[in-house]
């Protein structure tokens, strides 16, 4: 099946060397089973850490691994909400450098005005004005339940996302919805 395709492609990603060393050095490294312990047990995780240390980049490629792990990389969907649109465009080429891989394929980023995604993205990073008009957009086509499926650029079926950038960016901490 498409799933089956999806997730054994998932499962073939391999970070690059110097990649893998670099991810390692970051403090979220140390704390990867942690983050994904309090994820599984809670319905809300609020990640407050230093500028750089790993929490934009490191922890939704820990969600997306994880859930490949558990051969449901297929159905996962993060979004990583950032408050400028330069740093959704830099973090987005950046983990993708990171897996090795082209943006638009699993990484992807969205915009106003430019997006790119493709129906094998997994982790899209956006601005949080893009992020707050797809749900606006999911909720006036739905009749105000949630339940629209967000149009051509909306962000779908998406059950939970990553906030990033808040303590970087000087805003608030950021946090982990859904159930991945």
């Amino acid at each position: 099946s498409a799933a089956e395709a999806e997730q054994a492609k998932l499962a073939a990603c391999t970070t690059p060397r110097a990649m893998a060393s670099a991810r390692a050095a970051l403090p979220m490294a140390a704390k990867r089973q942690e983050c994904i312990e309090a994820i599984e047990a809670h319905p809300v995780v609020v990640l407050q850490g230093e500028p750089g240390c790993g929490k934009s980049t490191q922890l939704p490629q820990f969600i997306l691994e994880h859930l490949v792990s558990l051969g449901r990389g297929a159905d996962c969907a993060i979004v990583v909400a950032q408050p400028r649109r330069v740093s959704a465009i830099s973090l987005a080429k950046r983990v993708a450098q990171e897996r090795g891989e082209a943006v638009g394929e699993t990484i992807g980023y969205a915009v106003r005005g430019e997006r790119r995604s493709g129906p094998g993205c997994r982790i899209l990073f956006c601005t949080t004005g893009w992020l707050l008009r797809q749900l606006a957009g999911c909720l006036s086509q739905s009749g105000g339940d949630g339940g629209g499926d967000g149009g051509e650029n909306g962000v779908g079926g998406v059950s939970g996302g990553v906030g990033g950038g808040g303590v970087e960016g000087g805003g608030e901490p950021g946090g982990r919805e859904g159930s991945g």
